[in-house]
């Protein structure tokens, strides 16, 4: 491949290149530079010696449009590399004929002959080339939308999120809002799966006409939407909230077919109290009458992206758990305040429904590592595997046991245990994804579960988590190193498991053998 001048590895500026990939390119011989989005349109222009191709590691940008907008800056011949077969089949509608999507990096004798094929096409511009980069600009707006209800997808509503809690606009007064379709799985199984679109898609347009232009709807699950509410207040926030509610309450939703009416004469009276029906000789029809539960969170000075949706989902929950129809507020950031100090539960906070009621579902954050607690972890965890399995989605799950905190305890007190559980939890947050969430869900015991995500996808949240074990250096407050070991399991969901409590049994037993290798406390990590 001596023609080849050098290769573009093009890497977003937060992210590393996958330094073991590099330099198995280089032990060929080959020249491998690094560039950010952008740099490569440039060094096209100012250079004597272009670079011959390029490559682009799919995981390592935001979004499939970060990714396209790069790609369409220039006419290089490009290697994708590609995390899954999903995101693989997503590219290859997206991308040239002429390039290649390699799914991983390894083995590297793969990837080089894929090199190698990219390095025998003539480099010239390309007819289509124009055309495709208009293509991806014009997809851009689309592919951040659901498309059968019109709403931003859950990745790009959460990206909002973040933009507005970095931001913090002052004055301003914000809420997240989650909405659930109630016994929507009953409507789906009955009428079947286009009347369940209808039904989505007209919920949609009702919430989008009541919506302010300052607001942001989102799909984030298959029957659940949110939306990020601005105000002057949060009375105001309520009170909209509660019309947004009550709008979808009187939403019927028109059916009209023979076999559909049919369907709802055998019905079971639980359905029944969903539909009304008006007889008519010449035309037979009927309405769903929508209902739904909500779950309402402020944004605080403070808060940050998990804490406020943790807390509306468990509104959300306490609404269906109080017998569905409601709207449940969570209490303002100022009323969860708690110390550490004293390593005691807080007082639970009193959650209000539309009508006034309370109920406590209990605090959704550990006090001393501000992580989701059990409680909340058991509750998410089979709704995520209910999820998964539904429709057919990936989802991981990793075990972090923390070595010998009993021995640390007793040697150093319990000041330092509290410390080093705390300083576990901040690295677990701080090498997951946008998409995860982390739980402590025993005394040392730590779960990170990985919606949409297959092992593949999952090494890489614990291959930085075990990379920060190692470097991480953690002194007691009269200076003694106090040691940062841990065990770790990690699984996939798959067709053996039928609930989430025998998930969580797999997971603790590879937990178990992977405790009974562990290395002396002096590792960084044993897993």
């Amino acid at each position: 491949m001596k023609h080849i001048s050098w290769i573009a590895w093009v890497v977003p500026s937060e992210q590393r290149a996958d330094a073991p990939a590099l330099a198995a390119l280089r032990e060929q011989g080959l020249l491998v530079r690094v560039c950010r989005p952008g740099q490569l349109a440039h060094e096209q222009h100012s250079t004597q010696s272009p670079a011959s191709l390029r490559v682009l590691q799919a995981p390592l940008f935001r979004s499939l449009d970060e990714l396209l907008a790069e790609y369409a800056l220039s006419e290089l011949p490009t290697l994708i590399v590609a995390n899954s077969a999903e995101q693989e089949a997503d590219l290859l509608e997206h991308i040239h004929p002429g390039d290649e999507v390699l799914r991983g990096l390894y083995p590297s004798r793969l990837l080089l002959l894929r090199i190698k094929r990219l390095s025998l096409q003539k480099l010239q511009p390309r007819s289509d080339f124009d055309e495709r980069q208009s293509l991806a600009q014009a997809k851009q707006t689309d592919s951040k939308r659901d498309k059968l209800t019109d709403c931003l997808l859950h990745s790009e509503w959460a990206a909002l999120l973040m933009q507005h809690l970095r931001e913090r606009p002052p004055g301003s007064c914000a809420a997240v809002l989650l909405l659930d379709l109630d016994q929507f799985k009953l409507i789906n199984d009955t009428y079947g799966r286009a009347t369940g679109d209808l039904v989505l898609s007209q919920v949609a347009a009702a919430l989008h006409q009541d919506l302010a232009p300052a607001d942001h709807l989102g799909r984030f699950d298959g029957d659940c939407f949110t939306v990020l509410l601005s105000r002057y207040d949060h009375d105001t926030l309520v009170t909209d909230a509660q019309h947004l509610l009550a709008g979808l309450a009187a939403l019927r939703i028109a059916i009209r077919s023979d076999s559909q009416l049919s369907k709802l004469a055998s019905a079971g009276d639980t359905l029944k109290q969903w539909l009304m029906t008006s007889p008519s000789a010449a035309e037979p029809s009927g309405e769903i009458a929508v209902r739904a539960s909500a779950g309402l969170s402020f944004v605080g000075a403070q808060s940050d992206f998990n804490t406020v949706l943790a807390q509306a989902d468990q509104a959300l929950q306490a609404a269906k758990t109080r017998g569905r129809k409601l709207l449940v507020i969570a209490p303002p950031p100022s009323t969860l305040e708690h110390s550490e100090s004293e390593h005691k539960a807080p007082a639970l906070p009193l959650f209000e429904d539309a009508k006034g009621d309370r109920t406590r579902p209990g605090l959704a954050l550990d006090p001393l590592t501000q992580l989701h607690h059990r409680g909340y972890y058991d509750i998410r965890l089979a709704r995520e595997f209910e999820q998964a399995r539904r429709h057919g989605r990936s989802l991981s799950l990793a075990l972090i046991d923390l070595a010998q905190l009993h021995a640390l305890n007793k040697r150093h007190g319990f000041v330092a245990g509290d410390q080093v559980l705390r300083a576990l939890a901040d690295l677990a947050r701080a090498s997951v994804r946008l998409v995860d969430w982390v739980a402590r869900v025993g005394g040392e015991e730590f779960a990170i579960v990985m919606p949409d995500t297959d092992l593949a996808g999952a090494a890489p949240v614990i291959a930085r988590l075990r990379q920060k074990l190692a470097s991480t250096t953690l002194r007691g407050v009269d200076g003694v190193p106090l040691p940062l070991a841990a065990s770790i399991a990690l699984v996939e969901l798959s067709a053996d498991f039928e609930t989430s409590a025998q998930l969580l049994h797999a997971a603790k037993q590879q937990l178990l053998q992977s405790k009974r290798r562990t290395e002396p406390p002096s590792a960084a990590l044993s897993a």
